[in-house]
């Protein structure tokens, strides 16, 4: 079956299905094993930590096969998802730079007193280092998800089109985005930026590296009770400074390169 003949909203929508039937039956049989009904759910009763893991996990890992099953019947490589070698000489730049932007935004916040912000001590190395793996599994899963697979799949059209829809598919599957407008669209300009930084360089490493420092210093962040405040929790992406800056980055990306978004999106591929 020549599957990559399709269109491309049609290879989207079985990709869609197929996730859809990984994440019921996964999450149907642990509910069977862990004898948590969807009653107990709906009531917002909390699931015990080791099942949430093994729930990730196993999401996860069924993420990468369906996207590997994917890649076969695409007749692609990786390095057409933007992975490659130089992946791994653009991650470490990338993670600190996002790892600052992280923490300048937070030292900016604390300025403001939006946030008690606790700044990380010697003892916290280990802390820190805890969630660096959680980090880079995560938001490198979420990154060949949009920035890999439904880039380059929508690619078939021209590249602000493409970028548009990864970017609001990325919005989406936040939860968050379903109760706060400002939320949604600042996951938007994120998702957007970060598949300009994929088309720009022509690989992941730089989209990966910024996403998961900023994840990073979140995680180890929310651990300490930093995102605790008198009002509530700080949620850095309702904040309309964010907005602004994300609307800065994505003006510049597009200025780096203004005939790259037009021009025909199969020149983008290329190595």
């Amino acid at each position: 079956m020549l599957f990559f003949r399709y269109p491309a909203i049609f290879q989207f929508l079985i990709f869609i299905l197929t996730l859809c039937l990984l994440i019921l039956g996964w999450g149907g049989t642990l509910l069977y094993f862990s004898q948590i009904s969807i009653e107990d759910l709906l009531n917002g009763r909390p699931i015990p930590t080791l099942w949430q893991n093994i729930y990730l996990v196993g999401l996860y890992g069924g993420l990468i096969a369906v996207l590997s099953l994917f890649r076969r019947l695409r007749k692609e490589k990786w390095s057409d998802w933007g992975l490659s070698r130089i992946v791994w000489r653009q991650l470490p730049l990338a993670l600190g730079a996002g790892l600052l932007l992280f923490l300048g935004f937070c030292m900016r916040a604390s300025a403001q007193g939006l946030l008690s912000f606790p700044f990380l001590l010697a003892k916290d190395g280990p802390l820190f280092l805890i969630f660096l793996l959680p980090a880079l599994a995560l938001v490198g899963a979420e990154e060949v998800l949009f920035r890999g697979l439904l880039l380059n799949l929508f690619l078939d059209f021209k590249p602000l089109p493409a970028l548009a829809f990864q970017a609001l598919c990325f919005s989406a599957v936040h939860g968050a985005s379903w109760q706060h407008f400002e939320v949604a669209f600042n996951l938007f300009l994120l998702g957007f930026f970060l598949g300009q930084t994929r088309l720009l360089t022509s690989h992941l490493g730089w989209a990966w590296g910024l996403h998961a420092g900023w994840v990073w210093g979140l995680l180890v962040l929310a651990s300490q009770g930093g995102l605790k405040t008198q009002s509530g929790t700080w949620e850095p992406l309702q904040d309309l400074f964010f907005t602004f800056l994300l609307l800065v980055l994505c003006f510049a990306a597009y200025l780096k390169a203004p005939a790259l978004w037009l021009r025909p999106s199969k020149a983008l591929n290329s190595d």
